[in-house]
């Protein structure tokens, strides 16, 4: 223990502690960083400041020092002295109860190894729901990933087969084009030889009749009219 800390009797500057309970409106250490009148803060029941735990209050590390508890304990008491705080001097008395019981819990020894138990039993909870969450996201990042490799394979799969039916289509195409080609050059030889032998047979017919074979168009004669 350490009594020999005295309360303090002078303000200092220092940083704002973390606010109280959120269950409502409250008092907040926060609150004495300024001696100006605040009338937006509603009032609050002395035990809800009362409820915070010695770390929230004093702000400090749970594994602190005492010597830099009791500087910081110095620090805020000053920070929150009713008699420095005559613009709200019931908050002020709140915040500063709050701040020597806080205080007063760490400077009992034993009462300062029971809260680092408490700590200590938030932090293999805490390691517990770590490990818990970790793993939950753990397999959910790997399902995940498995989800997108299916769903790639799959685009590949339907990509490949999209390039098979190009590629098929394309090959039948080809094939009934060199198919056409090839049986028009070999019938190229059957139509000239036909087209030869109908102009043969043509002059045959005109040079043995010696004459064209056209017919020329004769109007028919006219007939008298009858009275």
């Amino acid at each position: 223990m350490n009594p020999s800390v005295p309360p303090a009797t002078t303000p200092t500057p220092s940083q704002p502690l973390p606010e109280t309970i959120k269950q409502e409106p409250s008092i907040t250490i926060s609150s004495f960083t300024t001696t100006e009148t605040t009338t937006d803060i509603p009032a609050i029941k002395t035990e809800e400041l009362f409820n915070e735990f010695y770390t929230e209050v004093l702000q400090i590390d749970p594994n602190l020092a005492f010597e830099d508890i009791a500087k910081q304990y110095r620090k805020l008491s000053m920070l929150v002295h009713p008699d420095k705080n005559p613009n709200q001097p019931e908050r002020a008395q709140v915040a500063f109860e709050a701040v020597n019981k806080a205080y007063k819990l760490l400077e009992d020894e034993k009462e300062r190894k029971k809260c680092l138990e408490v700590v200590d039993e938030a932090k293999e909870r805490v390691e517990e729901m770590y490990k818990r969450a970790l793993w939950s996201m753990t397999c959910k990042l790997f399902a995940d990933i498995e989800r997108l490799r299916v769903r790639e394979e799959e685009r590949k799969a339907e990509e490949r087969k999209r390039k098979a039916e190009e590629k098929a289509d394309g090959e039948e195409k080809a094939k009934l084009r060199k198919e056409w080609d090839k049986n028009y050059e070999e019938s190229r030889e059957v139509r000239v030889n036909s087209w030869k032998s109908f102009q043969t047979t043509a002059k045959t017919k005109t040079a043995a009749k010696g004459k064209p074979t056209t017919t020329l168009f004769k109007p028919p004669k006219p007939k008298p009219e009858t009275r």
